[in-house]
């Protein structure tokens, strides 16, 4: 039998697995109701015309926590008076603590059987594998799966699932783009899921890879090249390919002299031919769309087929409702952010608001400094984090990091990343000599390592090669996007970065010395990955002067 504890689950979705395991059980509709003051109501059943089958269900951790709350709603269930009362927990319950609870709600308890605890949920969970199967997020984050996962080969960057997966699970809201994504997987062997920044992409390829990790599948994550995949590519062997953001600024800028996109077509073909393997890749929408217009054969009818579109006007209103009751309920906010929230019912105007987007509340939930931003201003502030997404990223980056983070993030932002712990080393400490009078800044390896843990999980992340060297790229490519936005109008700052770098490619990353024309895109959630900061007359004379007199000295 499994040994789920069900707190990976959101209060609301125990009581969806609830209702629809003692639906079956008693063989009876239950109604269920929206979220809020219950007046000790989760689930109801007709027992006859005049009396009804009242059903709580408390997701606790403690024995403790839940007979604090039981002994709040002792007196609401005797005002309603029900006919028959059954409470079912997450918590473990020995036969004596049920007595507890039997004696404190009596008469309408009428014996320990209306008493469901933790192994008692797990029992009716083995009985109906068919709601087990159903509610997929219990068992994706169940102690055997996560142990089979963690113990599965992976290949390249080995540390993406053991850092991620606990959290992702809980966090995601079950919906059909899951099934939509694996029937496209089932006959292709391969999906490409786009959409615009924000909206979910990479979770949902992350529970796809989890699913098929759980069922043995080895992980092959390619960062960089799809070399990488042919690499690794084992025609016996069950293997998924992660592809996150595969048609990044590199993509679209170097794959003529590569040849990337007939390879990177090659192999899906290669993949559609093996019914073991699953290739699962993401990129923005409006870039694919580019890229499909550039190169011939990335604009194949075949390639729009196997493509699954995450668009915010697909998710209904009770879809954005629980992904962000999921986060508030996940995070460690005190209780006044969250009843500055709760009041007045101000969620509904962040569920409601026109610009509506998973990363905006996950950044305003998860990972809110709330040192920032006082209680009574916290509902104001979120509304205008989603009018205005670049006020999120420029709060945290002027308040929240310090000045040596601010120059790794600079040194990412003009190099292709991902960029190996080595090289982002040596490009800050060329900055910091360069701009050594502007702040006296210590530059030790135990400052440079103290700013990475500083900015991972926010602004950056870490993975890890094959020979355990590390890798630094940013969180997500909003990030890029504000930073760029943020720098080119700054001309002192742009200049002491062009001055101070070190490796040639560096040059032209995010510059446009001649302003030939750049990519744009117009949507109001962010700025475009491609789009290149135009130099002023000035700033491209000091471009020239430093290609001129630093040319044999950058590196290559």
């Amino acid at each position: 039998m499994n040994n789920y504890d069900f707190l990976n689950l959101s209060a609301i979705e125990f009581e969806d697995l609830v209702r629809d395991l003692l639906q079956k059980h008693l063989n009876m509709y239950l109604e269920s109701f929206t979220e809020g003051k219950d007046s000790g109501i989760d689930l109801r059943g007709s027992i006859d015309r005049k009396k009804s089958l009242l059903i709580q269900c408390k997701r606790y951790k403690d024995y403790t926590s839940l007979m604090s709350n039981l002994a709040k709603e002792a007196p609401k269930v005797q005002k309603l008076g029900p006919k028959r009362y059954i409470i079912v927990t997450s918590v473990g319950l020995t036969p004596l603590r049920k007595a507890e609870i039997v004696k404190m709600f009596a008469p309408y308890i009428l014996s320990t059987e209306d008493i469901f605890g933790k192994n008692d949920v797990n029992n009716l969970l083995g009985q109906n594998n068919d709601i087990e199967e159903k509610h997929y997020k219990l068992w994706l984050s169940s102690t055997t799966v996560l142990k089979a996962i963690l113990q599965a080969n992976v290949k390249n960057r080995s540390e993406f699932l053991a850092e991620t997966i606990t959290n992702s699970i809980k966090l995601f809201v079950q919906n059909k783009s899951v099934n939509e994504a694996i029937d496209i997987l089932n006959e292709n062997n391969f999906v490409i899921i786009s959409g615009n920044p924000g909206v979910g992409k990479t979770t949902l390829a992350k529970m796809l890879i989890f699913q098929y990790m759980s069922k043995g599948f080895e992980l092959v994550e390619i960062t960089e090249d799809i070399e990488e995949g042919n690499k690794f590519f084992s025609p016996d062997k069950e293997q998924v390919f992660y592809y996150d953001d595969f048609l990044g600024s590199n993509f679209l800028e170097n794959s003529i002299a590569k040849n990337e996109d007939k390879r990177l077509y090659s192999f899906m073909e290669r993949t559609k031919k093996h019914k073991n393997k699953k290739l699962i890749m993401t990129t923005r929408e409006y870039i694919l769309k580019q890229a499909q217009q550039k190169y011939e054969v990335l604009g194949r009818q075949d390639i729009d087929l196997v493509k699954h579109i995450l668009d915010i006007e697909s998710y209904t209103r009770i879809a954005k409702a629980e992904i962000f009751y999921n986060h508030l309920f996940f995070s460690e906010l005190p209780e006044e952010y969250i009843h500055a929230i709760v009041s007045n019912k101000g969620y509904n105007r962040i569920i409601n608001h026109p610009n509506y987007n998973p990363r905006v509340i996950e950044l305003m939930t998860m990972k809110f400094n709330r040192h920032s931003v006082p209680p009574d201003r916290y509902l104001d502030h979120f509304l205008l984090s989603l009018t205005n997404p670049i006020e999120i990223w420029k709060a945290a980056f002027e308040n929240q990091i310090s000045h040596l983070s601010k120059y790794i993030l600079y040194a990412i932002l003009v190099t292709n990343s991902p960029i190996s712990e080595e090289s982002l080393n040596l490009s800050v400490k060329g900055m910091l000599e360069y701009d050594s009078l502007r702040f006296n800044i210590s530059f030790k390896r135990g400052d440079f390592l103290n700013s990475l843990k500083e900015l991972e999980n926010t602004f950056i992340k870490i993975t890890k090669g094959s020979n355990n060297e590390k890798f630094i790229q940013f969180q997500n490519p909003s990030v890029k996007d504000f930073l760029i936005h943020y720098i080119e109008c700054d001309y002192d700052l742009i200049e002491m970065i062009v001055n101070s770098m070190v490796y040639f490619n560096q040059l032209f990353t995010i510059f446009d010395p001649y302003n030939k024309k750049a990519y744009h895109h117009a949507y109001d959630y962010t700025l475009v990955l491609s789009r290149k900061i135009e130099l002023t007359d000035r700033l491209r004379k000091s471009f020239e002067t430093k290609i001129i007199k630093d040319f044999e000295a950058l590196r290559r």
